[in-house]
């Protein structure tokens, strides 16, 4: 946003999900502003109404970041369909995968045709793609299998945190796209998202099913992953905090000796305020400090869900 000469102001969390309220953002609101960007963050879904209405009396547009939420219902709407636009992305880990790419909703007739007007002039290329498709791979081949505590063991390992510390901020660094290298999605990757999206709900229903029971086994309730008529929530991601007496690297260190791969911090989620220089955000920061990440994901057998919980019983009380 800023690349493209926004100035973006954060806005706070609720302490107890990682939402943003109609509170948060009335605290944060300053005169001016133009768009407001609602966050579904780890497929839980913001509680959008209110937070619409307080937009829309001050005449700002409001966009759904729908990334990790796609195929959410709240309150008998779709996500993506209940502000002015949406974006959605369709990257590795993402409900649906097109090995990059998204997608954009819009309700102003010219807002679309601009939006169309941008992407049909947009080149295709294959390579980023391909470079998509091996990670993947890779990723696939390093993190899964029953030989996944030699990994864990190494990354656990006191002297190669710095090492670990150094290569992430490097990726990190030479990943973040440029705004004029954009590609559009090929009909190949547009396929690939069509044949994925009839099975979309099943996928959300086993998710749903894997993190209620890894919750289960932490002994944590999970309201939003019930399902009734007019809510179904999205379990992108298992995200829990390291109890007040507890700190989440250590915590995930003995994830990593038990052979269960986690993530922390930036792995989770880039607490913005710090990256933009802008006053701390103390429930934003406090979720983003003591956040893990665990691997809650659909094609997890029933075997390996039952191993995993059993490893969880020996963290009981020590995350939240």
């Amino acid at each position: 946003m800023q690349s493209l000469d926004y100035q973006v102001i954060c806005c706070d969390v609720d302490s107890q999900y990682p939402l943003m309220t109609v509170d948060t953002v009335a605290d944060a609101w300053r005169p001016g502003i133009s768009c407001l960007v609602i966050t579904h963050l780890f497929g839980q879904v913001v509680d959008s109404q209110e937070i619409l209405d307080f937009a829309h009396q001050r005449g700002t547009l409001v966009i759904e970041d729908c990334a990790h939420a796609l195929g959410s219902i709240f309150h008998g709407n779709s996500v993506g369909l209940q502000g002015d636009g949406a974006i959605f992305s369709f990257d590795y880990l993402k409900p649906l995968n097109t090995f990059g790419g998204g997608m954009a909703i819009a309700k102003d007739p010219q807002v679309i045709e601009k939006i169309e007007n941008v992407t049909n002039h947009t080149p295709i290329s294959a390579a980023g793609v391909l470079k998509k498709f091996f990670t993947g791979i890779g990723e696939d081949l390093l993190f899964a299998g029953s030989w996944l505590p030699i990994p864990t063991g190494l990354l656990a390992l006191e002297q190669t945190q710095p090492i670990m510390e150094y290569l992430d901020k490097i990726i990190r660094r030479h990943s973040l796209p440029k705004v004029d290298t954009f590609t559009r999605l090929s009909n190949l990757q547009s396929a690939v998202g069509l044949e994925q999206l009839k099975t979309l709900e099943a996928r959300m229903r086993t998710r749903r099913k894997v993190a209620g029971r890894i919750l289960e086994a932490l002994e944590l309730e999970a309201p939003q992953m019930e399902e009734t008529s007019s809510i179904r929530q999205n379990a992108y991601f298992v995200v829990v905090r390291a109890a007040p007496n507890f700190e989440a690297k250590k915590l995930r260190q003995k994830l990593w000796l038990k052979g269960i791969d986690s993530g922390i911090n930036t792995e989770v989620a880039d607490y913005l305020p710090g990256v933009l220089g802008q006053s701390p955000q103390p429930n934003a920061y406090n979720w983003y400090s003591s956040a893990i990440q665990l691997p809650g994901f659909e094609t997890l057998t029933l075997g390996q869900q039952e191993r995993l919980c059993r490893k969880l019983y020996a963290f009981r009380g020590k995350m939240i």
